[in-house]
């Protein structure tokens, strides 16, 4: 099986950094951006198992982002977990912001790691459910 390489996109530099290394020692290959205009073009150059990515990123909010990567063809299977401090305390939990922005899961900020964790396990497990049983000519699993 080959390491789940997650795109994560957060602007504030200390927070990414952290999470950077919190999800590479947990086995994920990670690549970060910290604006909405890279996020897209590395996923769409990378094309990555999983995007954990902040509502308010400069140049493209996450949630543009979201619906950009939902209309794409090659794209919408990119399962999506938008993060925010924004909606925290707004009387409104993260099912409803999840609907809100299309993404596959939300979660307000502070968050507790393990819970992020546990969210992006769930996700990669049900992408990996929803994915054809892709084999090469030997029949092995690619």
């Amino acid at each position: 099986m080959t390491t789940p390489t997650i795109l994560l996109a957060e602007e504030a530099p200390n927070v990414r950094q952290v999470l950077a290394f919190i999800l590479e020692e947990h086995g994920y290959r990670v690549l970060q951006s910290w604006d909405g205009r890279d996020t897209l073009a590395q996923a769409r150059e990378h094309v990555p198992d999983l995007l954990v990515m902040e509502s308010m990123l400069p140049y493209r909010t996450g949630f543009e982002i979201c619906a950009v990567l939902k209309r794409d063809q090659r794209l919408c299977r990119i399962p999506i977990l938008m993060t925010s401090a924004l909606t925290r305390g707004l009387g409104q939990g993260d099912e409803y912001w999840r609907a809100r922005c299309s993404a596959d899961d939300f979660l307000s900020k502070p968050f507790d790691m393990t819970e992020l964790l546990w969210r992006i396990e769930r996700l990669l497990e049900a992408s990996r459910r929803r994915r054809p049983d892709v084999r090469d000519e030997a029949g092995i699993p690619r």
